[in-house]
């Protein structure tokens, strides 16, 4: 950490925004040595869906957010915790094979890979439905595994019981992804400065493309 977290004066309040495919354990460990160690900062995590958070972090509501988007979504302030390509998947179980209506399992109604990918099906000439929304990595890995449909998901959430779908019209490489934390625009306070740098340690994920900043 490029800060030390040994001013146990700070006082204040800070709330931590993440979306609904957070590590909540992870995170509630995070914030819980943080206060241990700073007792004068009320610190918060509220937990919704990304739409939400990223509303907060612009309204002021949240300091710091904790959500995913690929590079257009990114802000020279942003710090990135971990990149990962984005891939098709579908369960071993079940192809999907060209010539039926292919259903997706995609992230909730804000899912922004459904942004990326239906246009993409789209232009290929693939009819698709989305067959289930569920707003976990963890659900959506889980319903594709059982072959209830197709989804994009990054790379690193491969399981053996999936693999990648490659139907017989070519789709376009899909964008990389980025998992990042983002600070109000109006909060550049020593404590959400100390809160962030600890949440990048902890969270970036070890063997994965990491920056310190976007580009």
């Amino acid at each position: 950490s490029t800060r030390s977290l040994d001013n146990a004066d700070l006082t204040g309040a800070v709330t931590v925004g993440a979306d609904s495919d957070a590590d909540v354990p992870q995170l509630t460990r995070i914030l819980g040595s943080f206060r241990r160690v700073h007792p004068g900062v009320d610190v918060n995590l509220r937990v919704d869906r990304a739409v939400n958070i990223r509303a907060g972090i612009d309204s002021g509501e949240v300091d710091i957010a904790l959500i995913q988007g690929i590079d257009e979504h990114l802000r020279s302030t942003d710090r990135i915790l971990w990149t990962d390509d984005l891939v098709w998947v579908t369960g071993t179980c079940c192809s999907h094979d060209d010539g039926e209506v292919v259903p997706l399992v995609a992230f909730g109604d804000d899912c922004f890979y459904r942004e990326i990918g239906e246009p993409m099906l789209d232009a290929a000439g693939i009819d698709y439905r989305v067959a289930l929304s569920v707003p976990s990595t963890e659900g959506v890995v889980a319903s594709v595994e059982g072959g209830l449909g197709v989804a994009i998901i990054p790379r690193h959430n491969m399981t053996d019981r999936l693999e990648v779908w490659e139907p017989t019209e070519r789709l376009p490489e899909l964008p990389r992804v980025h998992a990042f934390a983002r600070i109000s625009p109006d909060d550049a306070s020593e404590t959400v400065g100390l809160l962030v740098d600890l949440i990048a340690d902890e969270l970036c994920e070890p063997g994965m493309e990491s920056f310190s900043t976007a580009s």
